[in-house]
This record gives structure tokens, sequence and C-alpha cells, in this order.
């Protein structure tokens, strides 16, 4: 039996909910995984009675946890049903763990037909996106590459042409981390329904299929282009969980987007929890209620299974 029997904690922070809404908002430039939240102090009692300090943002693996934020509480019970995913540096990187955006996106021009080097593309994405909040949707997306390609002194910045270079990213090699497939493997056996949710274009439906069909049906593989919605929207996470076959409340989202993904799914999908896969050891100084941070997939088993 683990020793860490419960964790209380004192909330300092500000609204969530807000700092999703401000994260979501084009105008928005704050670095919300700074300072989403203010610090909280936690104190894990163990069965020997002896208190120690605890940072609420590391994962911790008990079956019996119980989060208490004022007067609100989220325990993560026995009804799950369904697992659902993200896709990319989720499961899944391109090209390779160390290549960069910038690489991976010039990558994508020099595919498209345009000629330029990381550099240029590091330079123009600067004067673009700095400080502003990720791309999610398609649309997102096409502007960025239009806006950039109208900076770089390209004739054609046309939507047509944004698309393609969009669409070149489905087809950059594509590897899942070496945890993916013990996970899977490890939540099929718990007879658990496993599910991909990504904000993608339809050309990497292959791809996915390709690496992780035999473990998840097409049918369980909802991309957000063919949605025609994207994530953190209410909607899309609702329809994959239909999808599914099992209500919200008894799915869990796994992203490794904090707000995106693993906020998103609790507080717009009503997701019973929602994962936040932080490979890259970001950290966050709180997180809300029900929504967790994991560094790695065999956690989540871990959690799900003891």
């Amino acid at each position: 039996m683990s020793q860490f029997e419960f964790v209380t904690a004192v909330p300092l922070f500000t609204s969530w909910e807000t700092a999703v809404t401000n994260y979501l908002s084009p105008s928005s430039t704050a670095n919300v995984t700074r300072t989403l939240f203010s610090p909280v102090i936690f104190a894990i009692f163990t069965p020997h009675g002896r208190k120690t300090p605890y940072n609420h943002t590391q994962y911790h693996r008990t079956p019996r946890i119980r989060v208490v934020t004022g007067c609100r509480s989220a325990m993560i019970n026995e009804t799950i049903t369904a697992v659902l995913f993200d896709w990319d540096f989720t499961l899944a990187y391109t090209v390779s763990q160390h290549t960069t955006l910038d690489e991976r996106t010039a990558i994508m021009f020099r595919q498209a037909g345009i000629p330029c080097t990381v550099e240029q593309i590091s330079a123009v994405r600067r004067t673009i996106q700095d400080g502003a909040p990720k791309p999610q949707t398609t649309g997102d997306f096409l502007s960025l590459y239009a806006e950039m390609l109208r900076r770089m002194g390209h004739a054609d910045t046309s939507e047509e042409l944004a698309y393609r270079i969009y669409n070149e990213y489905a087809h950059l090699p594509t590897h899942l981390y070496d945890d993916v497939i013990p996970t899977l493997r490890a939540l099929q056996k718990e007879r658990l329904r496993l599910g991909i949710l990504s904000n993608h274009a339809t050309a990497v439906r292959p791809t996915i299929e390709r690496l992780i069909g035999s473990y998840i049906p097409a049918t369980q593989i909802i991309i957000s282009e063919e949605e025609a919605i994207h994530k953190p929207d209410a909607v899309i996470f609702q329809r994959a969980a239909r999808q599914m076959g099992t209500p919200p409340d008894e799915c869990i989202y796994v992203g490794d987007n904090l707000l995106v993904d693993a906020v998103g799914a609790v507080k717009f999908g009503g997701y019973q929890a929602g994962f936040w896969l932080d490979r890259q050891g970001e950290g966050a100084e709180a997180l809300p209620p029900r929504v967790y941070r994991i560094t790695d997939l065999a956690q989540l088993v871990d959690f799900l299974t003891e």
C-alpha cells in the first residue's frame, strides 16, 4: 500500500476557468504555463502520522487520491471506461525527438516547393507569434503560413498554398514514443476503451491507423478537420465520448497541452479527469481539480491499475 493516503490543498490560485479563456483569446500574450496558478502548499499525512511537504504538480501513485480545493473536491474512481489520447507529442513525434518546431516547419515549406532555411523560418515566426498562443485550428495554421509566406516575400500567399504546407506535416516521418505500445497493451488488458482525439489534418489518418490501428480501431480515431471543430470546444470532446460509446464523465483524456488537452477535457468536455503529459518536464505551480501531471505514460498505467 502506498504511504500517501490523501492530499489536502489550500487554494491560493485564481480562477482556472478565466485562465483557459485568456489562453484561448487571440490577444493573449501571457505565458500561461508559468502564470496560470499561484503556489499552493501541500502536506501528506502518512500512516505513521508524519507530515511531508508535497508538490501537487508531481504525479503520485495511490488509488485513493482526494484533492480538496476550497469547497470543491475531485476523486478518480472506478467508473472510468474510456481513455482518449492526443496524438502529436503525446503518442507520436515527427522526424526525431530532438527536431525543433522551426526545423519541422522548414521541412514542410521545402516539401511544398518553397525554398527556405531554418533561420528564415525562425526569424519570420518570431515576428508573428512572439508571445501569442499556439495555433490550434486549421484556420489558425493557414493564417500563420500565409503570413509567413508574405513576410518571406513569396509571390504566392494563397490559402491553397498555405493548406498544402499544413498538410505536409502529416507526411513527415512519424514515430511512436517507446512507452506507447506497452501502455496501450496494459490498458487493453484492463478492458478500457481506447481512442484518439487530435487537432490535426485529415491527411494524418493513414499514419495513425498504420502505427496504432491494431490497438485503436479507425472508428475511435477522431480528427478535428474531419469534424470541422477543434479542441478545446465542448462539442468535439463530447462527440468523441459518444464515438467511444461511453458518457463523458466516464472518460479521461491525456495530452501534452495543459490547457487545451487536460484542462479543456475537464472544463469543457465534462471528462472525469485530464492528464497533462509533461514529457519535457516544464512543470506548473499548481493544477486545478481533476487535472493531473504525469511525465510518461507508465505513470498513467500505474494510476489507473493500482
